[in-house]
């Protein structure tokens, strides 16, 4: 991967608002008068700091909180006027308005008691405690916000040496052990900061991909979800395939040249679902449904790759009764369909929108009027009718009489 790292400035409050979006300037600039207010202490976590030290835009507000964390936090959304999603045993929570979300968690703990468990969680920590539980060094500097007694940067993990140096490391070496989804953070960390695990941690990954086997389909389903969502999925799931990563998932995983070439032209964000498909969709169909099981992923993901899979193996001589099943598959299985194959999916889904769009000019009731009995037959003429029209063989109210008396005197 080729690393371009930006030029590092002072993590000063004044520079990490310069990376602040106007919106989220002025949430944080909330956020802070209403903290010092209610006498609370606040520090940027995370990637805030790392973003603002790298000179790189920051989507992420994640603070620590003093104390009093849920009182506080009402206090914000009462102006913010946002959803609040609050873990009240983890003494996390978060804002989520229209254009801006918050994280606020108060200085913990955390403790695994087996690999790949959920940790039981100790709040009331130091914050160098807090720190010291976080994923990679880069991400365990923390900056005070709101008070002048305080204005040093906390790095107790050298995380600015190595920023410096473009690269990162665990805070110890059974941090993977502890949890294996850290290793999906390793490979967005590398792509969105342009940052390469150290040779220790690169070995860590190595020794510990393995437990990867032990996470739930719905722990592995949310961190394809962030894949899908933050972007550049296609360098973040080739990274992964090139540390063998994959297929810890599944042992038939596979990234293809094909689903790469597809996401990589898809930069911006993807629902979870889509890109799943996407990656599947070039390996058998078995695998498939072995992988979505493993996922434990929703009805919708299978009945997506059921419906691309049936675009594609569709072409433009695809008969009608064919086309009236292909046009109940959804708006993103066409749209799928066209990434993987576009000129002949043109074709076909352009007669799915002509075949939907041809209204009959008689209908069941004329029917019944010219003297046909109740039953299937109708339904029958009905269709044959629909097909002479689609094919445009019947233009007219009038001609398609004719064609039924033609039709019946056959019969």
């Amino acid at each position: 991967m080729s690393r371009k790292v930006n030029v590092l400035i002072h993590p000063s409050i004044q520079n990490l608002y310069k990376n602040l979006s106007k919106n989220d300037l002025d949430v944080l600039q909330i956020t802070i008068d209403i903290a010092n207010k209610h006498g609370i202490i606040l520090w940027a976590v995370g990637g805030m700091v790392r973003d603002t030290i790298q000179s790189n835009q920051t989507a992420d507000l994640d603070l620590i909180v003093e104390k009093n964390i849920f009182p506080f936090v009402n206090a914000v959304n009462s102006v913010l006027k946002g959803i609040i999603k609050s873990e009240k045993d983890f003494g996390t929570a978060s804002i989520i308005t229209a254009n801006t979300r918050i994280d606020f968690a108060l200085p913990r703990e955390e403790f695994y008691q087996r690999p790949a468990s959920l940790p039981s969680v100790k709040v009331g920590a130091t914050l160098q405690k807090d720190l010291q539980r976080r994923d990679f060094n880069v991400n365990a500097m923390a900056l005070c916000l709101n008070n002048n007694q305080d204005i040093e940067l906390h790095d107790y993990f050298e995380g600015i040496s190595s920023l410096k140096k473009g690269n990162f490391k665990t805070l110890h070496p059974l941090s993977f052990q502890d949890d294996p989804t850290r290793i999906f953070r390793a490979a967005r960390l590398s792509i969105f900061s342009q940052l390469l695990p150290n040779n220790k941690t690169r070995k860590e990954i190595d020794e510990f991909k393995n437990t990867i086997q032990r996470l739930s389909g719905k722990r592995l389903w949310n961190e394809l979800s962030l894949i899908a969502e933050r972007g550049k999925s296609a360098e973040v799931l080739l990274l992964l395939e090139q540390w063998n990563v994959l297929e810890k998932i599944h042992p038939n995983l596979k990234f293809s040249e094909k689903s790469y070439a597809i996401l990589k032209q898809k930069i911006h964000p993807l629902q979870v679902e889509n890109l799943i498909v996407i990656m599947l969709l070039p390996l058998d169909l078995d695998t498939g449904y072995a992988i979505l099981k493993r996922l434990n992923a929703p009805k919708i993901t299978l009945e997506l790759l059921e419906d691309v899979r049936n675009l594609l193996q569709s072409n433009s001589r695809t008969d009608i009764n064919d086309i009236e099943k292909l046009s109940h598959t959804s708006d993103a299985s066409k749209k799928i369909a066209q990434w993987f194959d576009k000129s002949n999916q043109i074709l076909i889904q352009n007669k799915i929108k002509k075949l939907e769009q041809t209204k009959l000019f008689l209908n069941a009731e004329d029917l019944l009027s010219l003297g046909i009995s109740p039953g299937p037959d109708i339904g029958k003429i009905l269709q044959v009718l629909r097909e002479e029209q689609f094919f445009g063989r019947i233009q007219s109210k009038k001609q398609s009489y004719l064609f039924i008396k033609e039709y019946l005197s056959k019969k």
